[in-house]
């Protein structure tokens, strides 16, 4: 199950944001289509999964860094396995600031490359 906010939150960021969260929402789209997956909101941090989904997969090659845990289960997921979403209204966070940085770009772009070489 994933949580997926609604559009009204895309529509709050810079366009700076608005951009980074496009592209890398098109990008995991794509790659989540050579398993038959489909997620409107693959980079969203709320979720739930069943534990046995969990404990079949390999996580050797699990991202240790970065923050988008959900892209990384669903590229694991077996091919076509269906995925409940939940739409709910999400803000524009009030205190603190993004987790966004050139190196969590970094790192998601290497995850969707390895996919691309291997096509």
């Amino acid at each position: 199950m994933v949580g997926t906010r609604s559009k009204g939150f895309l529509e709050q960021l810079n366009l700076y944001r608005y951009m980074l969260s496009k592209t890398a929402t098109i990008l995991a789209q794509i790659r989540l289509l050579s398993n038959n997956i489909h997620c409107r909101d693959p980079m969203s941090g709320f979720f739930g999964i069943k534990t046995e989904l969990i404990k079949n997969m390999d996580n050797k090659y699990f991202e240790m860094e970065g923050y988008k845990i959900l892209f990384d289960l669903m590229k694991r997921l077996p091919k076509g396995t269906p995925l409940g979403e939940v739409f709910y209204e999400s803000g524009i966070r009030k205190e603190g600031s993004t987790k966004l940085r050139g190196k969590q770009m970094k790192i998601f772009f290497k995850t969707f490359c390895s996919f691309i070489v291997h096509i």
